[in-house]
């Protein structure tokens, strides 16, 4: 990785905010670009120190809005997850997981995607439930899911 010349505080700092205007970051993941700016890791973290100090930096405000994110694209638990450890944030996951409706954001996912149309084959089930794995869901969430919508049961998945 290139590293970049020596840069002053304010100039570190007025990149940060920069950043910071257009959305929010862990502090990981703006660690990881404004050490491209600045060769200096000290100077990195005292800024960002200095921004947590301000609030203008905070996992925790990371970590809910891309639970809004993930949720208004229609993606998962497994997806939040794996997006808030790449960042690097420090939050408790599990909290932001049990505080939201995964089965009604799956299903307003499966609806957009196929419609309200029943599967007539077990392949068209299997297609429709692989669909809703690659977004983030859980098994269980899509086997509830699967049934709710379409009100039948598939073998593959036992009854509640």
């Amino acid at each position: 990785m290139n590293r970049a010349e020596p840069c002053s505080r304010a100039t570190l700092e007025a990149c940060a905010l920069r950043h910071l205007a257009r959305r929010e970051y862990a502090r990981a993941e703006l660690r990881r670009l404004l050490q491209r700016t600045c060769a200096d890791p000290a100077v990195v973290d005292a800024v960002l120190d200095e921004l947590e100090a301000q609030a203008l930096l905070s996992d925790l405000r990371f970590g809910q809005a891309r639970l809004r994110s993930t949720c208004q694209r229609g993606f998962g638990p497994w997806r939040l997850r794996h997006d808030l450890q790449r960042a690097g944030a420090d939050v408790d996951s599990e909290s932001l997981v049990a505080e939201t409706d995964w089965h009604k954001i799956a299903s307003v996912a499966l609806e957009k995607r196929f419609g309200s149309v029943a599967p007539d084959s077990a392949k068209e089930w299997g297609r429709r439930a692989r669909f809703l794995q690659a977004r983030g869901f859980p098994g269980e969430i899509i086997a509830a899911v699967l049934r709710a919508h379409y009100g039948t049961h598939h073998p593959e998945f036992p009854a509640d």
